[in-house]
């Protein structure tokens, strides 16, 4: 693509940007005096809303992205950059807001098929590349200063200075170990005591899945499971042959009627292949574009 192009993807991106800022503030509604009104939606309706926000902003990235890699003149770059960030910034704000009207609470994933068959998208509309300008731009060192782990370190020196500080304890005598023997009769007196017997109690093994049943109760059971079994399969064979005698009982009225031609059997197949040939043409060229 020629420089042209890119310029106007840029300006395509702009305006995207520009729209949103309109649709994010949407929501907002003024009275007579022209006071901002507290709005009444849902918990639902906000999440369709930043929903929509978060596809619109993902595809304005994209371009963005895709200008600032492929742009040649250092200038434009410095100045598509910043605009980069906000939006990436803005990305990852939206999917906040999104996780906190999310229907499952405390949950990051977030269900978003529905809006996408609604848009006609495919699912990898919702991929957010990895911005290539960080392999570029790697050199520069990035310092990240978290006050809290600042803190717990600051803590954590305080504490070994303190503990440095403190007299050395003087270690205390070690007691005389108890024989085995000794150990034994102590242990036979407490069981004794507590459960009237020095014995190890026997461990009962219980079997989850073992039913107390009599033979002929379960020859009963199988035989009533197998009946049932039987009984739906009828059902169901009849239920299918009377959808196809209704279904030919129709065409066939249709055909005497004159609003159908009656087709033979080498046309169907020949409809038929026709459509497979079509499905499968179409998948080609799909996979070729891509």
């Amino acid at each position: 693509m020629s420089n042209v192009a890119y310029d106007q993807q840029w300006s395509e991106a702009v305006n995207d940007l520009m729209e949103q800022v309109t649709i994010e503030n949407m929501p907002a509604e003024k009275n007579e005096k022209n006071q901002v009104v507290g709005n009444s939606w849902n918990y639902e309706e906000w999440f369709q809303h930043n929903a929509q926000l978060y596809i619109n902003y993902i595809s304005i990235f994209k371009k963005i992205e895709d200008c600032y890699d492929q742009v040649i003149q250092p200038q434009k770059r410095i100045a598509l950059k910043p605009l980069l960030e906000c939006t990436l910034a803005r990305i990852c704000e939206v999917k906040a807001q999104l996780i906190t009207f999310n229907k499952r609470p405390r949950s990051d994933l977030i269900h978003l098929d529905d809006l996408l068959m609604d848009l006609k998208k495919d699912p990898d509309v919702l991929e957010v590349p990895i911005p290539r300008f960080f392999k570029v731009d790697d050199r520069i060192p990035v310092k990240i200063v978290i006050p809290e782990v600042l803190e717990k370190k600051k803590e954590d020196e305080e504490e070994e200075k303190k503990k440095k500080k403190k007299k050395k304890v003087e270690p205390e005598e070690k007691k005389p170990l108890i024989p085995l023997c000794k150990k034994n009769q102590l242990l036979k007196h407490f069981m004794t005591q507590a459960y009237d017997t020095d014995e190890p109690a026997e461990e009962e093994i219980t079997q989850p899945f073992f039913i107390d049943i009599s033979l002929i109760d379960a020859i009963r059971l199988l035989q009533k499971s197998e009946m049932g079994r039987q009984g739906r399969k009828r059902i169901l064979d009849a239920k299918n042959t009377y959808i196809k005698f209704t279904k030919d009982f129709e065409q066939k009225k249709l055909i005497s009627e004159g609003h159908q031609q009656d087709i033979s059997e080498t046309e169907k197949e020949r409809r038929a292949c026709v459509y497979i040939q079509r499905r499968l043409r179409g998948i080609l060229c799909r996979k070729n574009l891509l």
